[in-house]
């Protein structure tokens, strides 16, 4: 019984020290999720109107957002093999994935970026790694329709073994290629 007990401990002790280098993209994808929380007005202390829009209280907000901007730093600091993970997700095109961006619910207006599907939320992903410019958070560019996945998965398995800063330098070649400028 005292060994199972010990057994216990440790495992809780391993799970807690989970450092943000060993956070798994699941979790990473899943703190994204909760993307609604850009769509509060007041940071941190949303109105009651957004509240009852998303049917959530104060306390639920807060724990998101936490989970949120913590997916988002864990997400910047991961390993290159993230890259890996997120081209398994080329061909899964399923109409609406909130990594990126989540709807108001009650909102009147669509565009074409609202609804996004998990391919071209990995591709925006693998973008906004590949970039690094963790100060923008993860964004949409204007330029993301121009670079097709397959091209990308083409560029990019010669090149998974650069290093960042160099697959970086290699994949703005790459996207102005593509027909498209990117700020560097």
């Amino acid at each position: 019984m005292k060994a199972v007990f010990f057994l216990l401990i440790q495992l809780t002790i391993l799970m807690g020290c989970k450092s943000s280098a060993q956070t798994s993209i699941n979790d990473i994808l899943f703190g994204l999720e909760k993307s609604y929380v850009k769509n509060s007005d007041q940071r941190g202390h949303p109105s009651n109107s957004f509240l009852e829009e998303y049917n959530i209280t104060l306390e639920q907000f807060k724990d998101d957002s936490i989970k949120y901007f913590g997916a988002i730093k864990d997400f910047y600091t991961s390993p290159p093999d993230v890259i890996s993970k997120l081209i398994t997700f080329e061909k899964d095109t399923a109409v609406y994935c909130n990594w990126i961006k989540t709807i108001a619910p009650y909102s009147s207006t669509i565009n074409k970026n609202d609804l996004v599907s998990k391919s071209k939320a990995a591709l925006i992903l693998i973008d906004c790694y590949i970039l690094a410019d963790s100060s923008k958070g993860i964004y949409l560019c204007n330029y993301i329709d121009k670079i097709s996945f397959k091209s990308f998965v083409k560029f990019y398995q010669s090149r998974k073994d650069l290093s960042r800063q160099d697959l970086r330098s290699e994949y703005l070649v790459f996207v102005s290629q593509s027909g498209t400028d990117v700020i560097k």
